[in-house]
């Protein structure tokens, strides 16, 4: 509930800015919210070939967003968070004493600030295109409880694994109006970011693991997007997305002993793909 409430003040928040700054001169602000369903893959490397662990969630995300524009120059602000996590659950009998019954989720939260600038305003044949830069930052969560019962002796295994990235990005889009229905748009990016796998195993038997492993990151995306006018200043898009995040680790920090260890370039590779499609409103002040 708590968290629910810090969301709805966050949104109430965005459009009380929005109507403070639609006063400025010259400035226009558009509050928007967009709902995405996404659908994600996580690929393990260790020496060159895979480990064995193929996460595939599926979940949704809200994401309110706060638009200005003056000029050619433009800012975006956004955060986005699950609001439908993706929850699986399995039963395993290993033989008529043995099972084992897993539940899993798994959740992500993004934000990010974008800045742009319109290098070219658009001619009868060509529409504008756009340069843009900005950060960001996000966190993709994955959980798994496993209940082992070995003939009646009953113990359980906590897995907890966070990607996180964070860094800048620069992209490009461009866009094009068809008549009066609507405009469509593509656009393309590339970030460099640092990126940081926390992993934490721990289970009934006492064992456990608790390691951060550190790396460099490269994010490429590529989307498509259709805007329209509902009424007045009221507009909708809806659009399609692509990201890949690479993962290469170069160090490993243990949290129980202390240790640090360097890992050579290109022995645990990580690899993070994020599908969307998506639908919103935003209105213009």
């Amino acid at each position: 509930m708590k968290k629910i409430t810090g969301h709805i003040v966050l949104v109430a928040g965005l459009l009380l800015v929005s109507v403070a700054a639609s006063a400025a001169e010259q400035l226009t602000v558009a509050p928007g919210i967009d709902l995405s369903f996404k659908s994600s893959s996580f690929d393990f490397q260790i020496g060159g070939g895979s480990n064995g662990i193929s996460l595939k969630p599926s979940y949704t995300t809200l994401t309110p967003s706060l638009a200005m524009n003056r000029g050619r120059f433009y800012g975006v602000a956004a955060y986005e968070f699950t609001v439908n996590d993706w929850n699986s659950e399995g039963l395993e009998v290993n033989s008529p004493t043995d099972s084992t019954l897993t539940q899993e989720t798994f959740e992500r939260n993004e934000t990010s600030l974008t800045l742009g600038y319109r290098v070219f305003e658009g001619s009868r044949l060509f529409g504008p295109v756009s340069i843009f830069g900005g950060y960001l930052r996000g966190t993709s969560g994955w959980h798994s409880l496993a209940f082992n019962d070995n003939a009646g002796v009953v113990s359980i295994e906590a897995i907890s694994v966070d990607f996180k990235e964070d860094g800048f990005f620069l992209g490009a889009n461009y866009s094009h109006s068809i008549g009066n229905k609507g405009t469509l748009s593509v656009s393309a990016a590339y970030g460099a970011l640092d990126g940081l796998f926390q992993d934490v195993e721990t289970s009934g038997g006492g064992d456990s693991i608790y390691q951060d492993l550190f790396s460099k990151s490269t994010g490429l995306s590529a989307g498509v997007a259709w805007n329209g006018t509902i009424s007045g200043n009221m507009n909708y898009r809806v659009g399609m997305k692509y990201i890949n995040y690479s993962f290469d680790v170069d160090k490993i920090e243990d949290k129980i002993d202390g240790s640090v260890s360097t890992v050579p370039s290109g022995q645990i590779k990580i690899k993070e793909s994020i599908y969307s499609f998506y639908f919103g409103v935003v209105n213009y002040f």
